[in-house]
């Protein structure tokens, strides 16, 4: 049975990289804030540990027409101040 590889097997500088992220997050109702950004806060360590990487990271905010739906505009500027690098929101993009 292979070992099961972790990003210290891999080199990734200069590489893009997929991320799933699970970093939805519950919001304020009133004001479409977030009540807690802990996923987010998990995540920077990987995000640190590909920080030579281009990284593409995938993630949604629950569903269209519910109360906690929403773009993840907002949450690129929260890994941006926590990781201290840019971070772009690209949008919404589907596929055929």
């Amino acid at each position: 049975m292979k070992d099961i590889l972790t990003l210290d097997d891999l080199s990734l500088k200069g590489k893009t990289v997929l991320l799933r992220l699970d970093i939805n997050s519950p919001i304020n109702p009133t004001d479409g804030s977030f009540l807690d950004i802990s996923r987010f806060e998990e995540s920077v360590p990987t995000l640190n540990e590909l920080a030579e990487s281009k990284v593409v990271v995938l993630a949604h905010q629950s569903r269209p027409g519910k109360s906690d739906f929403l773009t993840l505009r907002e949450h690129a500027h929260v890994l941006r101040r926590l990781v201290s690098r840019p971070v772009r929101y690209a949008g919404d993009y589907a596929c055929c």
